[in-house]
């Protein structure tokens, strides 16, 4: 059986309970993920090891204070497609100051529209940047959840937030952009994967889903809701932060895949953890044609040798050339590293901005058929510069789909 047996359970409750139960009253986000990976976890010692880990991470509880600055998530863009069986709406979503002693965790309600059978949300960009200084990282997190959504009235109970923790526990600012999607079953599936793994420098999850993709429809992609890093080792100077697919084949029915996640310092001998949940993607392709990408089936943009903040307007047309109602552009996974060509070993950086954001979600107002979306990606490592940094390589991966 998957998980942790029953006598190891019992054991963690019996001597970690009281600052479990500490954490799961004042972050309740923190626990339902945690939580979902305990026991999915198939080697149960690994598991203990991580709840230990989790509760040193979580020594100081996490909770709103009245100095951070994080107002509720704000409605960028809304679509609805020509038939009104789908609604795609952007958020993006702002705190600060956050860090120890200070989550700027949003969960709320937002009124969204009313009527749908089926509600998801995804993680679409984000950016956390560091108060004070570039600085050893020891866990990354960016996540969204949906929680309730009530069809008569358009409210949707949901969750969005980040984390940066660094050697000097200093504060830093969040920006997430996500998307919420609004549709019907028979017009779409969504195909969870809630999992995560833990190993030395980096550690892979497989996963075969035999009926992500129903007779009818076609894969669009695979878009994230919970993206975390750590180190288990202590904070590091990074030379490699990455959960990213690694494997991917599609066969309707079928998808089968493999996710990579590392967090490596130069040394290449640390302990990390990786949590990780998404949904495969599929839609009837009279609501929705998936976009082309040079590296099939994922839509994915990469680089080497970068020494800047990478920004651009991105445009991505439909291969039917036809006019397009919007579109669906989600975050799937992002590598980040300093191993360039040619490479040096040891190398690592400390940094103080770490962004894959993706804002400003539009129509080309010359070219129908066209989206277009603004991304950053940064890896920032001299404090306070947000043009240059050391030289850097970069991969990432995006759902992304046009809405007819």
């Amino acid at each position: 059986m998957l998980g942790l047996s029953s006598n190891v359970a019992a054991a963690v409750f019996n001597i970690y309970g009281s600052k479990f139960a500490k954490v799961s009253h004042r972050d309740k986000d923190v626990v339902f993920v945690f939580g979902e990976m305990i026991f999915m976890w198939e080697d149960p010692m690994k598991a203990f090891a991580r709840i230990v880990c989790v509760l040193a991470l979580a020594a100081s509880p996490w909770v709103v204070s009245s100095g951070a600055y994080a107002a509720a998530p704000t409605l960028t863009q809304h679509y609805q497609s020509s038939s009104g069986k789908t609604n795609i709406e952007y958020y993006g979503y702002d705190a600060s100051p956050c860090g120890a002693g200070v989550s700027c965790n949003f969960r709320g309600v937002i009124k969204v529209p009313k009527g749908f059978e089926q509600v998801e949300v995804f993680l679409s960009g984000f950016r956390l940047e560091a108060t004070r200084q570039a600085d050893a990282v020891q866990q990354v997190s960016v996540t969204v959840n949906k929680y309730l959504y009530d069809a008569t009235t358009g409210a949707l109970e949901l969750s969005v937030g980040a984390v940066l923790r660094t050697k000097s526990g200093q504060d830093y600012a969040l920006h997430v952009s996500f998307v919420v999607i609004l549709t019907a079953p028979n017009v779409a599936r969504f195909t969870p994967i809630n999992t995560g793994c833990a190993g030395t420098v980096n550690c892979t999850i497989t996963r075969s889903l035999p009926t992500a993709v129903p007779p009818g429809m076609r894969y669009i992609g695979l878009a994230t809701q919970n993206w975390h890093l750590g180190s288990a080792s202590g904070p590091l100077r990074l030379n490699t932060l990455s959960g990213h697919l690694a494997s991917f084949t599609v066969a309707p029915p079928s998808v089968n895949l493999g996710y990579l996640c590392f967090v490596q310092g130069g040394r290449r001998n640390n302990k990390m953890f990786c949590e990780w949940a998404a949904k495969v993607i599929a839609f009837d392709p009279a609501e929705m044609e998936p976009a082309v990408s040079p590296i099939p089936p994922a839509y994915t943009f990469l680089g080497w040798n970068v020494g800047t903040r990478l920004f651009w307007a991105n445009h991505s047309s439909i291969p039917s050339h036809k006019p397009i109602a919007g579109f669906l552009d989600g975050f799937e996974g992002l590598t980040l590293t300093y191993q360039n060509f040619p490479y040096v070993p040891g190398i690592q950086n400390s940094v103080w901005l770490i962004e894959s954001s993706a804002d400003n979600f539009r129509i080309d107002p010359s070219a129908n058929d066209t989206a277009v979306t603004d991304y950053g990606i940064f890896l920032g490592t001299r404090f306070g510069n947000t043009t240059v940094a050391s030289r850097y390589a970069y991969q990432e991966s995006r759902a992304f789909g046009f809405l007819k």
